[in-house]
């Protein structure tokens, strides 16, 4: 078999036939290729490095499911098995995004309307914008906001509490107007 042909069909060693099969991921950082997981079918094959269906996210030790279209030359991972494993926590992120002073991130709807901007004033503290002139912050638990210091502070117009139980105000000294 020339060199050729060892490229074109690189995973015929995995016996994947017409029906798809069920394999374990083992790797997903392939040195130069993004998109490509190294799966592990059945105890006695060799992990092999098999490409994904884009926005797959494939975690190490994940059920896949695999299959080999007639018209590709190599398996291709078209699934997560859900279900097996327990789902953790994020990992942490693989890219930093850096913003130089007098840059931002922003965040914008469908139609490219601004709807919140991340960044620095000139010492470096982080800022947060909501763009929309109106905002509304829901949660079907507690929101807790924590701070060492905080302020709440309407520009024009008033400030209101309103609560469908009582209304508990503590602190070592309680100032009203």
């Amino acid at each position: 078999m020339n060199k050729l042909d060892r490229r074109t069909k690189p995973f015929s060693e995995a016996k994947i036939g017409p029906a798809p099969q069920i394999g374990r991921c083992v790797a997903t950082d392939h040195p130069t290729l993004p998109g490509r997981v190294r799966v592990q079918l059945g105890e006695t094959a060799s992990p092999r490095w098999m490409p994904t269906m884009r926005g797959l996210r494939v975690r190490v030790h994940d059920r896949v499911l695999v299959t080999h279209p007639e018209n590709w030359s190599e398996p291709l991972v078209v699934g997560v098995v859900d279900g097996l494993l327990p789902v953790e926590r994020l990992p942490s992120p693989v890219a930093d995004l850096e913003l130089k002073p007098n840059e931002a991130l922003r965040i914008v709807n469908a139609r490219r309307e601004p709807i919140l901007e991340l960044t620095t004033d000139d010492d470096g503290r982080p800022l947060l914008a909501l763009v929309h002139p109106d905002l509304e912050l829901s949660t079907p638990g507690e929101l807790r906001l924590s701070a060492s210091k905080v302020s709440v502070c309407a520009s024009r117009g008033d400030v209101r509490i309103a609560a469908s139980h009582d209304v508990v105000v503590t602190g070592e000294v309680v100032h009203l107007n």
